[in-house]
Order: structure tokens, then C-alpha cells, then sequence
């Protein structure tokens, strides 16, 4: 905190002993002056310092006074790079006029110069090349945002077709997804098949797996930051089309005048074509789906952005005629960003998420509704001052309130057996204030620091139990009922989170960093499978349920070779995660209204290494990596109900040690290309029965030891084939090319004393899909 202060106080002073100044100024597409965001800024002559341009375009930059003339080097995917001479002697606030190079958007595969900006910049992130996505062969032709990420180090979910995405062996709810600032909770259709943002609406896809930006939090592994373009269009109007065999989407720009536009994208999915082609026990089953994004922007000067974002998606299937799931996401936000001055800049935001599902059962005697909420409402300020060229200062507060229903289930006719349940309604207040400074590199070192200061409170309203003192909440330790009649305040946390990075300029083309973070995380989901399941459902931090804490270790190197146009990077990272909620064996989670005495507070460890070679120009790009990565959790100590493998440490859900994966994009020429993915697995954590007891001449399997077991190892590869013009492109891809047939899960059924065991798997053969996308 000290440190802190004394770095504050110093920038205030101005340090002109540090004989620098700034430059800054515009970035812009010479064909239609709009601002380019995401443009790297740096010294040819020192590649390892630099900066990006923001939303709208702009860019400040320290310098050297000493020094007369230093020549400033600008690129950015999609357009030529450019050089620009400064004389050091003269003022200036250049805008740079950059040309589209239709060409490189040929060469460029997957990731955008990620590696070339963690190089050089103090913040470690994933930018994925979303304008390319399309070019990656997935299931159904597909492009998706959450599908690219998995072929990232460190990243990986539970299966084929299963929603979320886990990183560095991190929980599916330890990541926070921000759409133009708009918490979704929320980001796969029909079942994680597919993810739920539409690449055509978004501009650019960043995922932070170590410190968050400071203005950021409340999670603990991960931030992916889908933002969509602050651009007014070029002309009138701009439309997009692309027809797939499962869904077809949409996009359409439209300029309103010089200072205001409006953007409208679209997706629907049409799922039934296949299901009904599918086996005979499919014959009921029934899926759509469809998502929207809307975006009003109005610039009413080159310093400043006024945007509303609206994004909304709709699930609806079936297995069975007797069941129906619905789950839908509405989400809006008002964002505003000023550059006041070349030292100060302000940016605002106000959002609304409200995440909802439904389970309908049509079932005469057991006809019923279950319906579960949560509903989130955000409001945030920060303040960017930047008093010299050595300094950056960032100030801000934030407010955030979340409604929780876990669950209530209704009988939906008068025949129904089904007993009403009304689940006891939670809500959370989280305020806090945040603060972080950055230096530019001196002597070779950069430094970054920040302090987040959240308070968390969680009020509710019925009937809650108290334990003994110093007791696992169960039956066993109730001491009393309490009855809250009206909106209570039950718990109070309060936690600092401080943050820091150093990145050491090792030469030219290499640099080393480190990282440390203790987040915090006051929202948890409730689940006791691998992969996100529909009636998973939320739970708040209370007296009962801590909230999980995080102290986060990262070292890294990156390296540059411009002659051959490779970037490497190899990371450690270690973890250890505090207040973990892990279920009880045989746990009751859903329809609980006294959750805590079904969980544990665990511990957990993540650790392990990823090793990245990429190629991001040429005439073949793409990108190998390797991971190893171990994840592992430990309950408390207890009687056999309240411990799990006897209070020793076992493999988490999300244990793989080891990941490999393969992109690779090669031009043919005349607007052909042609890419491959290899991935490569380990199995994922399972429990299988370890021995069988009868009960009444009846055999049950006994289950005493969790996750010591696992499932085959994982492994396929995709082609594609890509056709390119001026407005249309065309993509042929073959998804599990040679048709492993990868095991979802195992699990076994009994016949009198015969076990028999079987293998899911979700694609057992190769899928060959096209699509088409047309440009208007």
C-alpha cells in the first residue's frame, strides 16, 4: 500500500529527470477515416516497448528527448504497416492513415500479433483474429469465438458438446465474460454445441489468463473481453450474409449521418433438419435456437464515444416429448468514453444482464415449471491520467447488484403429483473502488501495480438454520431456526486484491514477466458434474459459503525471430485457491433451500507450463502448443459424510495434465487456402464403482474414492478448405477427419452380477459441413 502511495505521489510530481515526453494521436483507415482500435504502437528501434490504440483510435506513447529523430513503427492485422519519422525538437500529434492489405488477411490464421504484443507490452492476453474465425474447420461449419479458445494453451472444457470453457485447470464459473460490458452467464446454444456471440458483430476477442485488468473482477482464473466495433461505417449501408448447414446469421451497419450509426446482427438456428434425420429414439427430440446484437453509436467529436449495446438469446429444446428446457439471456449497456486530453481520458458504463431457465413437464400426474433467475445490474466510472511520460495512473469505483433464485418448481395442472417449492431468493451488493498505475520502461524494466477494495453484502428474506460453533453446517450441528421477515443483511466481506507485473527487457526481441494477483470471487455455480448441465443454477457468498480466493503466480518468457517471423513464448504458473465449494458425496444440490449443509469449503491447487511456437505471416501461419497442467482440490478433515478421499488431495474435474494442440493455414493462391487442427487430450477425471455390497439380495455399487480414474484420452483433427473473394467467401470443412470415437463419459448398468460397461461418445464419425458468407 505504501509503494502504491509513493508511486502516486511521484507521478504527481512529473519526474522530468527521466528527460521524456509523449506523443499521441489518431489511428485511422485511410479509405474511410474510421478509428482503428488494437493498432500496435512502438519505437522500430526498441520492439519491445509499446503501446495499442483504444476504442477510438488513440495512442500516447513515451519518448526519449535525448534523442533527435526516432522513427515510430504502426501495424495491425488487416493493414498494411507503416513508419512514421519524429522530429523530437518539433511538437507533434500525428495522425496515421493506415491501407487496408487484403492480402494479409489471407496469411493470418487464427490468433492476431498477440505474441508480438505480450512481447512488448506489460499486459499477457489471447487476442484472437476474429475477422478469421471463419477459416477454422469446427463442427457444422461454425465459426466460434469459444471453439478458437480451446485451441489456445491452458484452455479446454469438459467434451465434445459441452458449454463453457476452463483455463489452467480453472473452474467453468471461475471465468468472467463481458460482451461491450455486459456480464453473460450464459454462453453456449443448444447444449455447448455452439457458442452464443456471433463473430460477425464482434471486432475484436481478448481472454487475460493471468492479472485481469484492473477496472475488472470478480472471478478468479480468467476474462474473456468481447467487444464489438465503436466505428462509424464508411458508407450508407453494409450487410453481411452467411448460410450454414445448422444456422445462418446476419449483420447489417447502417450510417445514420458523419456522427451516428447503427449496427443490427442476427443468427437463427434451424437444429431439427438433423434431428430428424437422426436414430428412432431421437424421434421426439426437438432444438432452436437464435441470438441478436444491436448497437447505437453516436461520436460527436474524434476525443469521444456514446454507444447502447442490446444483446439477447434464446434456447428451446427437447429429448423426449415430456420434457422441455428453455434458457434465455437479455442483456443491455450504455458505454461512454472521453479523451479529454492528451493526459486525461474518462470512459462510464451502466448494464443490465438478467439470465433466466425454464424445465416445462407435460406429464399428466407429473406435470410442473422450474424456473430459476439471476439478475445483474452494474454501474461503473473510471478515470485514465497520465501526468508525464513515464507515468500512467488509473482511478475508478464500481457498484454491482445481483438478484439470485436458485429455483422454484410449481405443478403446472390440477393432475399434477409435482409439490410446489418456492426457492428462498438471495441478493448480493458489491461496491468497491480500484486503482492502478503503470510506468514505461526504463532501464529495462516496466512495472504495473493495482488494488482493487471490493465489500461484498448478502441480504435474504425466510427461514435459515444456525450450527454450532466451529461445526460443518448438517443436521447433526442445527442449533436453532431463524426467521427473517424481511430483507436481512446475513454476511459482510470485505477484500483487498492487489495486482502486479514486471516485465524485464531481456534484448531487442526478448522479454521476461512476472505476475501476482490475490482476486477474489463472491459468486460460485452450483453443479455436481463436469460439464455445465441446464439446472445448474447460482449461489452468493453468505456466513456459510465463502468466497473463493485466489493467489496467482506467472512467470513468462517471449521471444521474437523477425527473420523467420516466429514468436515463443513459454509461461509458469501456480495457484492456490482458498474456500472452494465442493459437494458432499451423494449431495442434494438442486431444490435446496439450506444449500450449505451439501458442500464443503476445499482447497485447490492449479500449476504447470505452456510452451507456444507461432507463425502469424507468410505464406503458412499457425501455431503449436504443448500445456502441462495439474489441478487438484482437498477437503477439510471429518467423519466420512463431511471429507471426500479422506481429507487427502485428488484430481478436480478440470485435471488434464496434458494438452497439445495444432493450427495451421496455408494459401494456395487466387484466394484459396487450406487449414488443419490437431488437438490431443488427456482424459478427464472420473469415479468408477470400487466394489459392490448387497442389500436385500440386491447388488449397489460402492463409490469411496472420487476422480481416481479417467476416461481415454482425447484426440482428433479438422480440415478445411477456403474460398476467398472482393465480397463472398466460401469454406468446405471435415471435422474429426479420421471419425475417432472419442468417449464423452463410461458408465456401466447390472444384470443380476454382470457389469457392463459402455463408452458415449457424442461424434463418432467425420462431419463434412460448408458455409457461405456474402458481403453486401
Amino acid at each position: 500500500m505504501r509503494l502504491l502511495l509513493f508511486l502516486i505521489s511521484m507521478s504527481c510530481i512529473g519526474l522530468p529527470a527521466f528527460s521524456q515526453t509523449t506523443i499521441s494521436g489518431y489511428v485511422k483507415a485511410k479509405d474511410s477515416e474510421m478509428p482503428i482500435s488494437g493498432v500496435s504502437v512502438y519505437w522500430s528501434s526498441d520492439s519491445t516497448s509499446g503501446t495499442q490504440s483504444n476504442a477510438e483510435g488513440y495512442y500516447s506513447l513515451p519518448f526519449n528527448r535525448n534523442k533527435k529523430q526516432l522513427t515510430l513503427h504502426f501495424s495491425a492485422i488487416g493493414f498494411q504497416s507503416k513508419e512514421y519519422n519524429i522530429d523530437v525538437e518539433k511538437p507533434q500529434q500525428p495522425d496515421i492513415f493506415l491501407t487496408p492489405d487484403v492480402q494479409m488477411l489471407d496469411e493470418v490464421a487464427v490468433r492476431s500479433r498477440s505474441d508480438e504484443d505480450n512481447l512488448r507490452q506489460l499486459e499477457t492476453a489471447i487476442r484472437l483474429d476474429v475477422k478469421n474465425l471463419n477459416k477454422l474447420p469446427v463442427v457444422f461449419g461454425e465459426s466460434d469465438v469459444i471453439k478458437a479458445l480451446m485451441l489456445q494453451a491452458g484452455i479446454s472444457n469438459a467434451g465434445e458438446g459441452s458449454a463453457g470453457f476452463n483455463v489452467r485447470g480453472g473452474r467453468t464459473d471461475q471465468n468472467l465474460i463481458l460482451l461491450d460490458g455486459m456480464p453473460i452467464y450464459n454462453s453456449s446454444h443448444l447444449l455447448g454445441f455452439f457458442s452464443n456471440f456471433n463473430t460477425q458483430y464482434l471486432s475484436t476477442a481478448k481472454l487475460y489468463k493471468s492479472n485481469l485488468p484492473i477496472a475488472e473482477g470478480g472471478r478468479i482464473s480468467s476474462l474473456l473481453n468481447l467487444q464489438s466495433s465503436h466505428a462509424i461505417p464508411d458508407r450508407k449501408t453494409k450487410t453481411s450474409v452467411a448460410v450454414g448447414l445448422i444456422s445462418s446469421r446476419a449483420k447489417v451497419d447502417y450510417k445514420l449521418n458523419k456522427k451516428m450509426a447503427l449496427t443490427a446482427a442476427a443468427r437463427i438456428g434451424y437444429p431439427n433438419i438433423f434431428i430428424k434425420k437422426a436414430k428412432s429414439r431421437f424421434d421426439q427430440a426437438r432444438a432452436a435456437f437464435y441470438d441478436i446484437n444491436g448497437k447505437w453509436i453516436y461520436t460527436p467529436d474524434k476525443h469521444s464515444v456514446l454507444s447502447a449495446s442490446l444483446y439477447h438469446s434464446f434456447d428451446n429444446f427437447k429429448f423426449s416429448k415430456d420434457t422441455l428446457y428453455q434458457y434465455q439471456t437479455k442483456a443491455y449497456a450504455i458505454n461512454y468514453e472521453n479523451q479529454i486530453s492528451n493526459r486525461l481520458s474518462v470512459s462510464a458504463l451502466l448494464s443490465y444482464s438478467h439470465y433466466q431457465f425454464n424445465m416445462y413437464g407435460y406429464s399428466t400426474q407429473r406435470a410442473f415449471d422450474l424456473t430459476q433467475k439471476l439478475i445483474q445490474k452494474d454501474a461503473k466510472v473510471a478515470l485514465h491520467y497520465k501526468p508525464n511520460a513515464f507515468f500512467g495512473l488509473e482511478l475508478g469505483a464500481y457498484l454491482s447488484q445481483i438478484a439470485n433464485s436458485p429455483g422454484d418448481l410449481s405443478p403446472s395442472n390440477d393432475h399434477s403429483n409435482v409439490n410446489r417449492f418456492k426457492g428462498i431468493e438471495e441478493e448480493g451488493k458489491e461496491n468497491g473502488l480500484f486503482a492502478g498505475l503503470h510506468t514505461a520502461e526504463s532501464k529495462k524494466i516496466a512495472v504495473q501495480i493495482g488494488l482493487r477494495y471490493s465489500f461484498f453484502n448478502t441480504f435474504f428474506q425466510g427461514q435459515r438454520f444456525t450450527y454450532a460453533e466451529n461445526a460443518i453446517p448438517e443436521e447433526q450441528s442445527i442449533l436453532d431456526t431463524l426467521e427473517y421477515n424481511h430483507s436481512t443483511k446475513i454476511s459482510n466481506y470485505q477484500t483487498l486484491e492487489p495486482r502486479a507485473t514486471v516485465k524485464f527487457k531481456l534484448s531487442e526481441n526478448q522479454s521476461l514477466k512476472f505476475n501476482y494477483g490475490k482476486p477474489v470471487q463472491y459468486i460460485h455455480q452450483m453443479s455436481n458434474t463436469q460439464a455445465i448441465s441446464p439446472v445448474d443454477f447460482w449461489k452468493l457468498s453468505d456466513e456459510f459459503v465463502a468466497p473463493q480466493r485466489a493467489s496467482l503466480y506467472t512467470l513468462g518468457y517471449f521471444s521474437s525471430i523477425p527473420s523467420l517471423a516466429l514468436q515463443a513464448s513459454c509461461e509458469l504458473y501456480y495457484k492456490d485457491i482458498h474456500a472452494v465449494p465442493e459437494y458432499k458425496n451423494g449431495a442434494r444440490l438442486l431444490l435446496n433451500n439450506h444449500l450449505e449443509t451439501e458442500l464443503l469449503a476445499a482447497k485447490g491447487k492449479t500449476y504447470g507450463f505452456e510452451i507456444e511456437l507461432h507463425k502469424a505471416s507468410g505464406l503458412t501461419t499457425g501455431m503449436i502448443s504443448y500445456t502441462f497442467s495439474r489441478s487438484f482440490i482437498r477437503t477439510p478433515l471429518g467423519n466420512s459424510a463431511n471429507t471426500v478421499n479422506e481429507g487427502r488431495w485428488f484430481p478436480s474435474n478440470f485435471d488434464k495434465p496434458h494438452m497439445l494442440n495444432l493450427t495451421l493455414n496455408r494459401k494456395l493462391g487466387d484466394g484459396w487456402s487450406s487449414s488443419l487442427n490437431f488437438v490431443y487430450r488427456s482424459g478427464t477425471p472420473t469415479t468408477f464403482p470400487d466394489g459392490i455390497y448387497l442389500v436385500k439380495g440386491l447388488p449397489v455399487p460402492n463409490y469411496s474414492q472420487r476422480n481416481l480414474n479417467r476416461i481415454p484420452d482425447y484426440h482428433r483433427m479438422d480440415i478445411g478448405l477456403i474460398k476467398e473473394g472482393k465480397r463472398a467467401s466460401f469454406v468446405f470443412s471435415v471435422y474429426n477427419l479420421y471419425g475417432r470415437k472419442n468417449p464423452y463419459s463410461i458408465f456401466y448398468s447390472k444384470q443380476n452380477l454382470i457389469t457392463r460397461w459402455y463408452k458415449l461418445s457424442v461424434f463418432g464419425a467425420a462431419i463434412p459441413s460448408i458455409s457461405y458468407q456474402i458481403t453486401l
